[in-house]
C-alpha cells in the first residue's frame, strides 16, 4: 500500500481513528469525533486549509498528537469500578493513552514538528520613550 500523497478532512480523521484504534473504540470515539482535532492539526501545521498541508510526514505526525489528545479528553471521565465480583480498571486506558501521547509528541519533536513551546535565546534592546535628553533643539523657539 502506497503512502498517501494528500488528505482531505475525512481521510485525516479516519487516519486519526486508525492511529488510536483499540483505545478509541473502547472509549467510544468515532471518526467524526476528530473534526476539531483535524482543525487543531492544521493550526499546529500552520495552514488554514488541508490542501495547503503538503508535507505529509508533518501532517501525519501532528495528526497523531492531536488524535491522542482527543482520546485522552474522552478517557478523562473513565473511572475504575467493581461489579459482580469483577474489577474494571479503566484508568489503565488513560495511562496508556497518556503514554502514547508522550511517545508521539517525542516522535514529532524529533522530526522537527514539535507543537510545544521552545526556548529561544536573543538580545533585547530596551528603549525608554520618556528618557529626557537635553539638546539645543529642545530649546529652539
Amino acid at each position: 500500500m502506497a503512502i498517501p500523497t494528500s488528505y482531505d478532512e475525512y481521510e485525516l480523521s479516519r487516519y486519526m481513528l486508525a492511529t488510536t484504534a483499540t483505545v478509541a473504540e473502547v472509549a467510544g470515539v468515532e471518526s467524526y469525533t476528530f473534526i476539531e482535532a483535524v482543525n487543531d492539526t492544521l493550526t499546529a501545521y500552520g495552514v488554514a486549509s488541508i490542501a495547503l498541508a503538503t508535507d505529509i510526514a508533518k501532517l501525519r505526525s501532528l495528526a497523531k498528537v492531536e488524535a491522542w489528545k482527543t482520546v485522552i479528553s474522552y478517557l478523562m471521565t473513565a473511572y475504575d469500578f467493581t461489579a459482580d465480583g469483577a474489577s474494571y480498571k479503566r484508568s489503565q486506558m488513560l495511562a496508556a493513552a497518556e503514554s502514547a501521547l508522550s511517545r508521539v509528541e517525542a516522535d514529532a519533536a524529533l522530526a522537527g514538528y514539535s507543537t510545544v513551546y521552545g526556548i529561544q535565546m536573543g538580545t533585547m534592546v530596551y528603549s525608554d520613550p520618556y528618557t529626557i535628553t537635553e539638546s539645543a533643539d529642545d530649546y529652539a523657539q
